[in-house]
């Protein structure tokens, strides 16, 4: 089932432990740098100009979103609370499953899944970061803290989770035409991605899996045994769960993101989508990511650390498309044991921008079912 590029399986370890150390490095660079407090096979799409198209009509409905209520400033931590129960899952909720072969996981259906219908829904597997051991930790911020209709947390008790004002204008540098070798245009513009999103849960198409990849104190990292297991774990979804074994998106923040970089490497052919979130990595990577739509994301650390030399390595592929994401700033985790990580939490803003999803669920890749029943 694993694949690589030609002369690529035996580089393949070091470019994975290149993008932990890349990761490493971004945390160490952020500590020290602050920013300002200013304000060959055939692949089916939605034409990208359509997906935009799409993108300013939800932008244009923005006056409808929910006024932000205030932050309530509080010194509790995620880390603090106790883990959720295991529940059976339901439409619109985020649940904590019984482990699986070992490995505990999340799982979200949407509103619509209905089990003893015959409709099929796209599939996204989330791959966590390193803080992320508990449960409540992981559910405290990003994607997971979206997939809930209560999306308050022991820090911050409202209801409805909104960033603050002064990333509004989710300023960020210009994608560059596809037929350009550069990765982005010295011009900025602003992206807008929606300060809150309280009815996520119930607008999001796709099944979620959020599998558990280490408890805290174990060692941190997407290895290639957690990953197998995460592998047998979507396996069983799709079968269980009426899942589209042609339209599953890999996604993944920091860690989680470096553990995205060596699944999409090393099971290549099982992805219609591959977005990974604020996790540089070598340039080399690029070789082994042929055939591949790729969305990349970060801030300008992330980029000055990789991102940028990345992405145009990927433009430079035989086949697969890149986008790229680079925001001029970005906030730190939600929650205040992290909140000294200011630039990290990029994950923020893109998942709940609904851009990234436009896209990702209009990929298919029809390889992608004979390779999910191997």
């Amino acid at each position: 089932m694993k694949t690589t590029a030609a002369g690529g399986k035996s580089r393949l370890p070091w470019l994975v432990m290149g993008c932990l150390l890349a990761a490493l490095a971004c945390s160490l660079w952020m500590l020290r740098k602050h920013l300002p407090d200013a304000g060959t096979e055939t692949l089916e799409q939605e034409p990208k100009g359509q997906e935009d198209h799409l993108a300013q009509q939800d932008q244009s409905q923005k006056s409808t979103e929910p006024t932000c209520e205030p932050e309530v400033i509080s010194d509790c931590t995620a880390e603090s609370q106790p883990e959720p129960p295991v529940t059976a899952p339901a439409p619109g909720e985020r649940s904590r499953m019984p482990n699986f072969h070992g490995l505990e996981y999340q799982l979200f259906l949407p509103t619509t899944w209905r089990g003893e219908s015959g409709q099929t829904f796209p599939v996204v597997v989330f791959l966590h970061g390193a803080g992320d051991g508990k449960f409540s930790v992981m559910n405290s911020q990003s994607l997971p803290r979206l997939l809930t209709r209560n999306q308050s947390t022991c820090f911050d008790p409202r209801h409805c989770w909104c960033l603050p004002s002064e990333y509004e204008r989710a300023t960020a540098k210009k994608e560059a035409p596809e037929t350009s070798p550069d990765a982005f245009l010295d011009e900025e513009e602003d992206l807008r991605s929606p300060m809150a999103a309280c009815d996520f849960a119930d607008r999001f198409e796709a099944i979620t899996v959020m599998p558990q990849g280490w408890s805290v104190g174990d060692p941190v990292g997407w290895t290639g045994e957690r990953l197998s297991k995460v592998h047998l774990l979507t396996k069983h979804v799709l079968e269980k769960y009426h899942g589209d074994p042609a339209r599953v998106s890999l996604t993944g923040q920091s860690a989680g993101g470096a553990g995205a970089w060596r699944f999409a490497a090393e099971y290549g052919e099982l992805w219609s989508s591959v977005s990974v979130v604020c996790a540089p990595a070598p340039p080399q990577l690029a070789e082994s990511l042929e055939n591949l739509q790729i969305w990349v994301v970060g801030w300008t650390g992330d980029g000055e650390m990789g991102n940028d030399d990345l992405v145009e390595a990927l433009k430079r592929r035989t086949s697969g498309s890149v986008r790229y994401t680079r925001y001029t700033k970005a906030p730190p985790p939600p929650d205040p044991q992290y909140r000294y990580m200011l630039g990290h939490g990029s994950y923020d803003l893109i998942y709940r921008d609904p851009r990234l999803w436009q896209w990702a669920l209009a990929q298919r890749r029809p390889i992608a079912i004979k390779a999910w029943q191997q």
